[in-house]
């Protein structure tokens, strides 16, 4: 388990499967799942939960709890600590592709990573 001042992040391993959930107060707010294979993991969804779309009585009645967790650093927490658990492994490359509303800015935020994203927005990173 790893923890930072507001959340706090569990991960779940499976012969062939890795979740990281990010917790805030118990009451998941994002996740990373990744798909795993004998030298390398395919990323297979990064999600932070954006709730504007709940409706305002569903809102009232959990206390707050559904809000927009976006922008908070809790996805560049989920990968960085994906890439540690691949360190962890022994795993030599992290593989996906960037699937959303805007791909130029997920590609710059995999970058940022070390992630060399291509043309078709596939991502890879080489570990060491």
């Amino acid at each position: 388990m790893f923890m930072n001042s507001r959340f706090t992040f569990e991960t779940s391993h499976s012969t062939n499967l890795l979740v990281i959930t990010a917790d805030k107060n118990d009451f998941p707010v994002g996740t990373a799942k990744v798909i795993k294979h004998a030298d390398s993991w395919k990323l297979a969804d990064i999600k932070v939960m954006n709730f504007k779309r709940i409706s305002f009585w569903r809102k009232l009645c959990s206390l707050g709890q559904f809000k927009n967790y976006r922008n908070q650093g809790i996805g560049s927490d989920l990968l960085r600590i994906l890439i540690s658990e691949a360190q962890k492994n022994g795993i030599s490359t992290i593989t996906g592709e960037i699937v959303g509303e805007h791909p130029e800015n997920l590609k710059q935020w995999y970058s940022r990573f070390g992630f060399i994203v291509d043309s078709q927005y596939r991502i890879e990173l080489k570990i060491d």
